[in-house]
């Protein structure tokens, strides 16, 4: 085992230090794909479908626990109870425009946003059928 040249050394090193960059840029890029919603968006539709709506879900809730705490907040007067109760209730009434409660537009906004994001996954499927069905292959956003 004779001693290796300097050459020899700096080859391996060089080497080295480009394995180690290609494996640091794979890395990096799972990182990032990892952090980039739009692309889990992309990969998962049905799973960030259901978050979403989860989490219209929540918001809903939240505010309408809001709503009913503020409208129901004990006070020393019941007559002070029952002035505020109005006035959030009016309000509220005029936030929406048409007199209803802030209960019945947020329930409102949940159903129209949970009908279309199913009828946008069902869109998204019956075209990617359709493509499938005409071109033969898979289509280009998956």
């Amino acid at each position: 085992m004779g001693k290796r040249s300097s050459e020899e050394i700096e080859r391996e090193i060089e080497a080295l230090r480009i394995d180690t960059d290609r494996v640091l840029a794979e890395l990096e890029s799972r990182f990032r794909d990892t952090l980039n919603v739009r692309a889990q968006a992309e990969r998962h539709p049905l799973l960030s479908g259901i978050a979403g709506l989860g989490l219209l879900g929540g918001i809903g809730i939240t505010a309408y626990a809001v709503y009913s705490t503020l409208a129901h907040k004990p006070s020393a007067k019941p007559s002070e109870r029952i002035e505020a109760t109005s006035a959030l209730r009016r309000v509220a009434g005029e936030k929406t425009g048409r007199g209803e409660g802030l209960a019945k537009k947020v329930l409102w906004t949940f159903i129209t946003t949970l009908l279309v994001t199913v009828a946008g996954f069902a869109a998204r499927r019956v075209s990617a059928t359709l493509w499938t069905k005409t071109m033969h292959e898979r289509p280009p956003s998956k």
